[in-house]
C-alpha cells in the first residue's frame, strides 16, 4: 500500500505512473476524481518502471507476444502450468 509520505514524494518529482482514479467517500456516497499512483514496491527508477506510460508503449511496442505453457516457481522451483492460451512478452536478448 502507498503510504502519505510515498504519495507526497512521488507528487514532488511528477512521478509519470499517476493516474486519475475515482475516490467514493464513504459518508455522503458522493465520488471524485483523484491523482493516484499504483500500490507497488517503488525504487523510483521511473526510466524503467512498467507503470510509467511512456515505458508501457516502448515494451509493447518492442516485444513480441508469444504462447507460454508453464514457468517455475520462484518459491519452491516447482512448474507451475497455466491455462491455454496465455502469452507472454518477451523481448530480444541482449548480448555483449
Amino acid at each position: 500500500m502507498t503510504t502519505n509520505g510515498e504519495v507526497n514524494f512521488k507528487r514532488n518529482i511528477s512521478a509519470p505512473c499517476a493516474f486519475m482514479a475515482c475516490k467514493q467517500d464513504p459518508y455522503s456516497h458522493k465520488s471524485k476524481m483523484e491523482i493516484a499512483y499504483p500500490a507497488v514496491d517503488c525504487s523510483y527508477g521511473c526510466d524503467a518502471c512498467g507503470w510509467n506510460p511512456e515505458e508501457k508503449a516502448r515494451r509493447l511496442k518492442e516485444g513480441k507476444w508469444k504462447p507460454v505453457k508453464s514457468y517455475r516457481s520462484a518459491v519452491d522451483g516447482s512448474t507451475v502450468f497455466l491455462k491455454s492460451g496465455t502469452k507472454q512478452l518477451v523481448f530480444r536478448q541482449v548480448t555483449e
